[in-house]
């Protein structure tokens, strides 16, 4: 694995928002698990500030794709494999992956859609990765439109705060192909929690 960047369906280098069928139970075992909690609240771990490819470190984004001419239009123009057409990137950048636009209504539109089927399944709060990707300006939007019990941002601590990472890094992250661990699909960016704390 040395050199190349693992792509999965779930976790920090998310691929489909909408899968969430997982080798860990069903969409409706999920539903009843979070429900088996109250009253405590569950909080989704959720990943907005990049996705990946379902095949290609590109632009081939799926499941849902955003509802933007090209999916190239969803990708921050400054990133570093060069596929993106939208905006510069309003925060740090996150070399495993494509830095969404925030600044695009569409990327804005999927992410609200996103959060509204997390709201569904029983989530009540969002705890946002890579908070420091994109402005905070965004959150306040994401937010006013899902209205969570609670919202937390979180974001590495240990990284220098260089807005961008070494040329080979990001040429690893550019050469990286996808690959999975399991031909089935894993969700997009959520963990269950219990009343023991965080897996």
């Amino acid at each position: 694995m040395r050199g190349r960047v693992r792509v999965r369906y779930s976790g920090h280098t998310p691929t489909r928002w909408r899968t969430f069928d997982t080798a860990y139970g069903s969409k409706q075992e999920l539903a009843a698990a979070i429900g088996a909690l109250a009253p405590v609240v569950a909080i989704a771990d959720v990943v907005v500030n990049h996705r990946c490819g379902v095949a290609t470190a590109g632009a081939d984004i799926d499941g849902p794709p955003f509802p933007t001419a090209q999916q190239t239009d969803a990708i921050c123009s400054d990133d570093e494999c060069h596929v993106g057409t939208g905006e510069p990137d309003t925060g740090e950048n996150q070399i495993a992956a494509r830095d969404l636009d925030h600044t695009s209504a569409g990327v804005q539109s999927a992410i609200v859609d996103y959060l509204d089927d997390l709201g569904r399944l029983g989530f009540r709060g969002w705890r946002y990765d890579e908070a420091r990707g994109y402005a905070g300006a965004f959150v306040k939007i994401y937010n006013d439109a899902s209205a969570p019990y609670l919202s937390v941002g979180a974001g590495p601590t240990s990284r220098p705060r260089s807005r961008r990472s070494s040329a080979s890094a990001r040429a690893r992250a550019c050469t990286a192909r996808a690959s999975s661990t399991s031909s089935r699909p894993t969700t997009a960016s959520t963990r269950r929690t219990s009343t023991a704390g965080w897996p």
